[in-house]
């Protein structure tokens, strides 16, 4: 997902949001494979560890405003290269 998008990896993505004043995060760790979870495991997830790896978390609080969305926006409008990274 990131990689295809932004032509960086999932990291690279996270500090280019943080060093543009934006807070971001890998995407939550599945809760199937948690451990009070673990148990409870009842049908195949094939796809979801990988898509874990490539997903970030954006802010999304009611918050935010209009300003906010749209540099948050603005700024996942553009395709990164891996030296791009500031």
């Amino acid at each position: 997902q990131v990689q295809k998008k932004y032509n960086i990896n999932r990291d690279n993505l996270i500090k280019k949001l943080k060093n543009n004043g934006i807070e971001s995060r890998p995407a939550w760790y599945l809760n199937h494979l948690q451990l009070p979870y673990i148990n409870y495991y009842s049908y195949k997830i094939d796809k979801a560890p990988k898509l874990i790896q490539e997903s970030i978390c954006i802010p999304s609080s009611a918050d935010l405003s209009d300003i906010q969305i749209m540099n948050i926006t603005k700024l996942l409008s553009i395709k990164f290269n891996s030296e791009d990274i500031q």
